[in-house]
């Protein structure tokens, strides 16, 4: 069952994150331990208007395990996530050294910042099955792009991407990866 996130699942939600953050390289998992990153993650859940806030986020549930999360957002809203987002970075971390690109989403764009299924529920169409809600989602919303980033060392996502409908319309670096910024036309 596809549904929105709750506080309640915080902890399993913000697991995700983490592992996608470190799947990244992310600047936080490289230089801090987890305890410090997993508090960030978790300040961050339950505010209202942040990037990694549960209100953006959708899970599937197998059983009564989240199996996988989509995170996706209106890309003008990036300006009011910023706002939130330094002093954040400041209060956990000192000062704002990370890598973080203001300019993954386009303003113009519904974006899918994160895709995350636990290994156990890979292989069984979780992922597809987040990436079709969150494209009805994008397309309720009034949106005619939907875009994702997949890092070059994704192969298996962008693969999926791909049959979704998605083709790459730039890249970019993080941290010295390279992403894929792809975007699906939504008509």
């Amino acid at each position: 069952m596809i549904r929105s996130a709750q506080i309640t699942d915080m902890n399993e939600v913000c697991e995700l994150i983490y592992f996608i953050m470190q799947d990244k390289q992310s600047y936080f998992t490289e230089n801090f331990p987890k305890d410090k990153v997993m508090s960030f993650i978790e300040h961050l859940y339950v505010q209202d208007m942040s990037y990694f806030s549960y209100k953006f986020i959708l899970v599937q549930e197998i059983g009564a395990k989240v199996a996988g999360i989509a995170l996706g957002y209106d890309g003008q809203l990036n300006t009011e996530f910023q706002q939130q987002w330094e002093p954040s970075v400041e209060e956990f971390f000192g000062n704002d050294e990370d890598e973080f690109e203001s300019t993954e989403a386009q303003h113009d764009e519904f974006h899918l910042d994160t895709l995350a299924v636990l290994e156990a529920f890979r292989g069984q169409g979780v992922g597809s099955s987040l990436l079709t809600a969150a494209e009805q989602i994008a397309r309720i919303q009034g949106h005619h792009k939907f875009s994702i980033n997949v890092s070059e060392d994704n192969p298996n996502a962008q693969k999926l991407y791909e049959r979704h409908g998605f083709v790459t319309e730039s890249s970019f670096h993080i941290s010295d990866h390279l992403y894929y910024h792809m975007i699906k036309p939504l008509l």
